[in-house]
């Protein structure tokens, strides 16, 4: 019985072993890259003090976005983030999910309505409707100001 578990040990081995080697060649590269949207979300959920936008693991990149977007803690975006935090539960996932439905045209942040390509149906269940329609208006305010694009320009 104790000869069981080494031998499994060596097959599973020798298996990711293998299919690393027989499949690894055809495995796509993922490269990073910047999504303002994201970005956006992001800086406003930390100026409103969300705990799981607050870390500070390049602190270089931390010290800009302070510098930034000092005067954007008291904007109706960042009191809107803080309110729908508190009250709707909106943090973590949600925020990024928000950021992924809402797109950019001809430099304005947009929420996509009916007539859109781009599906509601998957929305976070914590942003209701009406709540994600206003919320774009707030932050397009912020999006549209020139620090936000000299700032993603310049990170």
């Amino acid at each position: 019985m104790s000869s069981y578990p080494k031998i499994i040990t060596a097959v599973v081995c020798f298996l990711m072993y293998t299919s690393t080697w027989v499949f690894g060649t055809d495995t796509p590269i993922l490269k990073p890259r910047f999504d303002e949207r994201v970005e956006l979300l992001g800086i406003v959920y930390r100026l409103a003090g969300a705990p799981e936008y607050q870390s500070v693991a390049l602190k270089s990149y931390d010290d800009d976005i302070n510098r930034h977007f000092a005067k954007f803690k008291i904007h109706p975006a960042v009191l809107a983030a803080k309110v729908s935090r508190n009250a709707a539960g909106i943090a973590y996932n949600a925020v990024v999910d928000y950021a992924v439905h809402i797109f950019f045209k001809d430099g304005h942040v947009v929420f996509p309505d009916e007539d859109s390509e781009i599906t509601l149906e998957l929305l976070e269940p914590r942003w209701k409707k009406k709540t994600a329609e206003s919320f774009a208006k707030l932050l397009d305010d912020v999006s549209v100001e020139p620090v936000l694009l000299n700032f993603t320009t310049g990170n």
